[in-house]
């Protein structure tokens, strides 16, 4: 049905970051800079690109506290709604967010 490639985040934004114009990045590891590193080449590569970042906010159990210094959240009124849809795990208070 496709074809599937065996790619990081990284190397995903490296081939087709370009084309896109959302990115989503779902739980990042907790205190690892993957995430930030994975926004850096996001604005690297495309700058006009948005991410859509599921996960808890700084202090939660997802990504590190740079990836939550260096995030630019925008406010938009249909990710407050998705938010107060959102079922999320039991003893976990991840969102939705959209950023640049």
């Amino acid at each position: 049905w496709t074809c599937l490639e065996n790619l990081d985040a990284e190397e995903s934004l490296e081939k087709y970051g370009r084309d896109v114009e959302i990115v989503i990045m779902s739980w990042p590891p907790y205190n690892e800079e993957i995430a930030v590193r994975v926004l850096r080449k996001m604005r690297q590569i495309n700058p006009s690109c948005l991410m859509i970042y599921i996960g808890e906010e700084k202090g939660g159990c997802t990504a590190n506290d740079e990836f939550f210094d260096e995030l630019d959240k925008i406010e938009d009124k249909s990710f407050v709604l998705a938010n107060k849809k959102f079922q999320y795990w039991s003893l976990s208070k991840d969102q939705v967010f959209l950023i640049k």
